[in-house]
């Protein structure tokens, strides 16, 4: 059975002192470098930066 895997992410939504976890870019970037189905985060984020 294979189940779909995303990546769950705030950034876009909440500010972190890690400003890798910030920007949704850069939690597009890790979901396909590490072969996952996707994205996961709140619709703020997305509207903010589409």
């Amino acid at each position: 059975m294979n189940g779909q895997v995303y990546f769950l992410t705030n950034g876009g939504n909440e500010t972190y002192e890690d400003v890798r976890m910030n920007p949704l870019e850069e939690a597009k970037n890790l979901a396909i470098l590490g072969g996952l189905d996707g994205v996961v985060s709140e619709v703020k984020g997305i509207f903010r930066n589409p």
